[in-house]
């Protein structure tokens, strides 16, 4: 009967792991899986018409299978140790291994949706920044047709090389936006971490400094050496004030797109019947904010979804269903 059941273990799939056993075990491992496995046969004969004791039978063979494969693999080391075999190569195939070996696990709700909410945030993200951009060109060569016709050609150039900057600045935003990871620390947070009154003063200070001393800010300090470049070679008269401030006028083209967004988002909007309208979430009372000032979103009770009245009855077929699986895991 040991012999007969030892062979049913090694033949037995492992359905759990998704993958079967062909190596050779130990003969005193063998006679320990035999005699386990004669234990759980004896044990599950009363039972084996229901479809729990098969599974049960089936998990416990591949427990079995895998405890027996581990004290193989362990044996292997020690001889490897023993024949003086180098240790970088041992813990490469012991890592090898125990990663084969563990079984592959399903993501959680919980982590799912977080992705699926970083994912929304960040379409939300790209469909803004293309917007925005989008807008300054517009708001850029709206400033360049209208001077062109009211003043002069020089004007209206002035103020596309200032829309040209104005769309460069943007663009770098952008840019630094896109290069924030999640591993990157706020200066600001950890400076309000200090204790001492001074250095937690003087922490602010310098992290203010370094994120407002941004490379970006050479674009209007560019604009700014041009314009006094221009005026030194216009000569004793200089620049015509009306230069100057058209080239302002261009590089504020971005505020433009900015000021359109705002007005948009202001702007009560109906929805027609046909379509669909917006979903409102609730949040708590004092909303749980993640370090990038976003809310944090909570799963919530398909049951709570359902009416008030419903509720109730609900809650109570999942309690009969939670017991009656209870008293099958038993039997």
């Amino acid at each position: 009967m040991a012999l007969f059941c030892l062979g049913q273990v090694h033949r037995q799939p492992c359905t759990a792991w998704g993958r079967t056993s062909s190596s050779r075990q130990p003969a005193v491992h063998a006679v320990q899986s035999s005699s386990r496995c004669c234990c759980s046969t004896h044990g599950s004969s009363g039972s084996s018409s229901t479809s729990s004791s098969s599974s049960s039978s089936t998990q416990h063979h591949c427990r079995l299978q895998l405890n027996s494969r581990r004290s193989m693999r362990q044996q292997q080391r020690l001889q490897a140790a023993s024949s003086g075999s180098e240790p970088g190569s041992m813990q490469a195939s012991y890592d090898a291994d125990s990663a084969a070996s563990q079984p592959i696990s399903a993501p959680s709700s919980t982590s799912a949706a977080a992705a699926g909410d970083d994912y929304g945030y960040m379409s939300e993200y790209a469909a803004l920044k293309q917007q925005l951009l989008d807008n300054t060109r517009k708001s850029g060569g709206a400033i360049g047709l209208y001077l062109l016709l009211t003043v002069n050609g020089q004007a209206a150039l002035a103020a596309m090389v200032g829309a040209a900057a104005s769309y460069a600045y943007l663009s770098w935003v952008c840019r630094d936006v896109d290069n924030v990871k999640a591993t990157d620390t706020v200066p600001i947070w950890e400076a309000n971490k200090i204790e001492n009154v001074l250095l937690r003063r003087a922490a602010k200070v310098k992290a203010a400094y370094q994120k407002s001393l941004n490379p970006r800010l050479l674009v209007p300090a560019g604009l700014g050496l041009l314009v006094g470049v221009a005026n030194k070679v216009a000569g004793e008269n200089g620049l015509d004030l009306v230069y100057p401030g058209c080239l302002l006028l261009g590089f504020l083209s971005y505020k433009g797109a900015l000021i359109v967004k705002l007005i948009d988002n202001l702007t009560p909007k109906s929805f027609a019947p046909e379509k669909e309208r917006p979903t409102i979430e609730k949040f708590d009372e004092e909303l749980e904010l993640d370090q990038w000032g976003r809310p944090r979103k909570r799963l919530a009770n398909p049951i709570d979804v359902m009416p008030e009245d419903k509720q109730a009855k609900a809650y109570e077929e999942l309690e009969k269903q939670l017991e009656r699986q209870a008293e099958r895991e038993q039997q």
